[in-house]
């Protein structure tokens, strides 16, 4: 009986420099504390930036980029979230679509498992379509883990909801 090829795990992170860099850290520990292979798929802009061949990387991490729709001079920045948000989700399904269809590299084991943004619910979608598991993983800071947990017991201590005319000049 012939030997069953390691896992192989896809992360996708949001084309942002918070998420990507914190799923790149996800793929060198998948790396270091496992023998599954890694495809890391990035925007082709931000591939781009991080000065790397159009397909590179180690034996057992790849990087492969996918349009996210906009032009190259969009400058892509915090305030135009929103932009590149739509975009991606409208531009990209139908390539990463055909990526999860096909074996993402002649010589890989088929992709295993998505590890995605939560900002990009398509890849959920699209995984549920072509039979591929999707995991959603969102990209938080520890601070913000922490203001999202602490809601429930400020809403208990009646801090909030804030009312009547509250300035956050008086914080300070």
């Amino acid at each position: 009986m012939g030997e069953l090829a390691p896992p192989h795990v896809l992360i996708f992170p949001f084309p942002a420099q918070g998420p990507i860099n914190c799923m790149i850290k996800l793929a060198e520990l998948f790396v270091s504390l496992t023998d599954f292979h890694v495809t890391f798929l990035n925007s082709e802009h931000n591939h781009k930036r991080l000065g790397i061949g159009p397909e590179s990387g180690s034996q057992r991490v790849r990087f492969k980029s996918i349009p996210d729709g906009l032009p190259e001079s969009h400058p892509r920045s915090a305030s135009l979230f929103f932009e590149l948000h739509d975009s991606i989700q409208t531009q990209s399904r139908s390539v990463f679509r055909e990526m999860l269809v096909k074996k993402v590299r002649v010589g890989e084991p088929p992709v295993s498992c998505v590890i995605s943004d939560g900002l990009m619910p398509f890849v959920v979608d699209v995984g549920e379509e072509v039979g591929v598991p999707v995991i959603s993983f969102r990209t938080l800071s520890g601070c913000c883990f922490w203001a999202f947990f602490s809601i429930p017991w400020l809403i208990e201590a009646g801090v909030l909801p804030i009312l009547g005319n509250f300035s956050f000049s008086r914080c300070t």
